[in-house]
């Protein structure tokens, strides 16, 4: 992970509350009016669901999620037709290191 492209990426209010949205785990990605199991695990949702949350387009968030994904910060994955993402616990952990010490071995990883 490269923390220039990380910061970058949380450069934009949008990026930064879809993180902080996937953080809380905040919303649940199984409509109620789903009769399907849509989940992969308790902190993934999907583009759709994000943008209701948020109030933006689905477009606006798959720009965002295209931006956070490039940096490291995000994993997504294809079940269906529908894209997941969630939080790179990994390399946030990396971000949080480097912020509380200044250590700057994330670069080469």
């Amino acid at each position: 992970m490269n923390l220039c492209d990380a910061f970058k990426a949380l450069g934009s209010p949008n990026r930064l509350a879809i993180v902080r949205l996937l953080l809380t785990k905040s919303i649940s990605c199984c409509a109620a009016e789903r009769n399907v199991d849509c989940t992969l695990d308790a902190a993934s949702c999907n583009f759709g669901e994000i943008a209701r949350e948020l109030c933006i387009t689905e477009a606006t968030v798959s720009h965002h999620l295209k931006e956070l994904y490039r940096a490291g910060l995000i994993e997504r994955v294809r079940k269906g037709s529908y894209v997941y993402c969630r939080i790179n616990e990994d390399n946030l952990k990396v971000l949080c290191r480097f912020l509380e010490s200044g250590e700057l071995k994330a670069e080469s990883s």
